[in-house]
C-alpha cells in the first residue's frame, strides 16, 4: 500500500524527529484564504494539436468562466515585455514542510499569484496576440507549472532528509535548517533555493507539463525565466548561473552532504550520493501536495481551483469536537502548534492547533483515520 501522511508523520514522532509549530522562513497565510484542490487530471486532458490552433478539449463545461480568465491575464499583461517583479518565488507560493506542519504541509500557491505570472508571460508572446480562452488555459498552467515546480523541489530536498533520518535515527532536516538554510539565506551560496529556481526552469520541458501548450507559451514562459531569475534575491538568482558553471545533479549532491551533516561545509564528498540517485524522489505524488489559496470571501476565477473550495473550509476547533465524538481523547506530546490525540483502536491524530481553514491533506488525512469515507463526508459530520 501507499505511504500516507499519517504514517509517515507517527513514523517520525515516534523517533522524535519532528519540531512541529517551529517558526521558519516562510509561513504563509492559511487562515485567511480557503483551501481548494487542483484538479489535475483536468489539466492533463489537453489536445496535443496546440500548434496547429486547435480549441483544447474541456469536458468541465465552463467556457464562460473561461473567458473571464482570459478577460484578466489580457487586463495585467497591458504594456511592454516585462518579467515579474524581482520578489522571492516563495511570496507567491511556499513549502510547509512535514517536519514543521505536521498533516498540514504541502505546496500552498496563492490564486494571485498564478494570474500575476501568466500576466507576465502574455506580455512576451507575439505583439497583438488575442488571450482567448484556450490561450488563457495554457497561460494558466505554465504559471502554475512554474511555481509548483520551485516549492516541488523543496519537498524532495525534505523527502531526502527524511530517508537518512529514518537510516540514522537522529535528526537531519531540523539541524539543516537550523545550521545551513537559516544562515545562508540573503546569500548566493543558498543552494537549496538555488537549485529549486533550475528545476522551475529545466524541467517545463518534461511531457507533463509540456504536452498541450503550444511552443509559442512554451518559449515565452522560457523567456520569462531567463529574464525574471538573474533579479531573484540572493540564492535564488543562481538558478541559472548553476548550469553555467557545474550540473545541476553535482550541485544537488553538494546539497545532500550538508543536509546530511548539518553543516555548511561538510567533510563528506559529494561525488558519494552519484550511488544513490532515487534519495531526493518525492515521498508523494506530485498530485497529491499542492493547493491554491483563495482569499476568504472570494470565488476562484479558475475552474480548475473552484470545485469545492467552502466544503473544504473547516477549523481546528470543528475537527477536534467531531474526532472527541469518536472517541479520541488529547494526550501530552503535542509540540508547538500541535495537539495529538489517541484512540483505543484508531490511529493517532496530530492536529494543527488553532487553525481557521484547515487543508485538504489534513482532512483526507482524519477521515481516513475516522473511517468515514471522503472529505465531504466528513464536512457532514462537523
Amino acid at each position: 500500500m501507499p505511504l500516507t501522511t499519517e504514517q509517515l508523520i507517527n513514523t517520525l514522532d515516534s523517533m522524535d524527529l519532528l519540531d512541529l509549530g517551529a517558526p521558519g522562513p516562510w509561513d504563509g497565510d492559511l487562515d485567511g484564504h480557503d483551501i481548494a484542490d487542483i484538479e489535475w487530471d483536468q489539466i492533463l486532458k489537453s489536445d496535443t494539436r496546440v500548434d496547429r490552433g486547435s480549441e483544447i478539449n474541456q469536458s468541465d463545461g465552463q467556457e464562460d468562466s473561461w473567458e473571464r480568465v482570459a478577460a484578466e491575464i489580457s487586463r495585467r499583461s497591458v504594456g511592454s515585455r516585462t518579467p515579474p517583479p524581482p520578489t522571492s518565488v516563495d511570496a507567491l507560493a511556499w513549502y510547509a514542510p512535514i517536519h514543521r506542519f505536521g498533516l498540514n504541509w504541502g505546496v500552498y500557491i496563492y490564486e494571485e499569484s498564478v494570474f500575476k505570472i501568466a500576466g507576465q508571460i502574455a506580455t512576451y508572446l507575439r505583439p497583438g496576440r488575442v488571450i482567448d480562452a484556450r490561450i488563457a488555459r495554457q497561460l494558466i498552467r505554465m504559471s502554475l507549472s512554474v511555481l509548483y515546480l520551485h516549492e516541488a523541489f523543496h519537498h524532495k530536498i525534505e523527502s531526502f532528509a527524511i530517508r537518512a533520518e529514518v537510516v540514522s535515527r537522529h535528526k537531519k532536516y531540523v539541524p539543516y535548517n537550523e545550521n545551513v538554510f537559516l544562515p545562508l539565506i540573503n546569500t548566493d551560496e543558498l543552494m537549496e533555493e538555488a537549485l529549486a529556481c533550475t528545476e522551475m526552469y529545466t524541467r517545463l520541458k518534461e511531457p507533463t507539463f509540456r504536452k498541450g501548450v503550444s511552443t509559442e507559451i512554451f518559449h515565452a514562459t522560457r523567456s520569462v525565466l531567463e529574464d525574471w531569475i538573474p533579479t531573484l534575491p540572493p540564492g535564488y538568482r543562481m538558478g541559472l548561473g548553476v548550469l553555467q558553471v557545474s550540473t545541476f545533479e553535482d550541485e544537488r549532491n553538494g546539497l545532500l552532504s550538508q543536509i546530511n551533516e548539518g553543516d555548511i561545509s561538510p567533510t563528506q564528498h559529494w561525488e558519494e550520493w552519484k550511488i544513490a540517485p532515487q534519495m531526493t524522489r518525492a515521498l508523494f505524488s506530485w498530485k497529491e501536495i499542492a493547493y491554491v489559496l483563495i482569499p476568504k470571501g472570494q470565488t476562484s476565477l479558475v475552474p480548475w481551483f473552484s470545485e469545492g473550495v467552502n466544503l473544504l473550509s473547516i477549523s481546528s476547533r470543528d475537527l477536534e469536537k467531531l474526532i472527541k465524538k469518536f472517541g479520541y481523547s488529547e494526550t501530552s506530546g503535542g509540540k508547538g502548534s500541535h495537539r495529538k490525540y489517541v484512540h483505543d483502536t484508531l490511529p493517532k491524530i496530530i492536529l494543527p492547533n488553532s487553525r481557521e481553514s484547515l487543508s485538504p491533506g489534513v482532512l483526507r488525512s482524519v477521515s481516513q483515520a475516522l473511517g468515514v469515507g471522503s472529505i465531504r463526508d466528513l464536512g457532514a459530520l462537523v
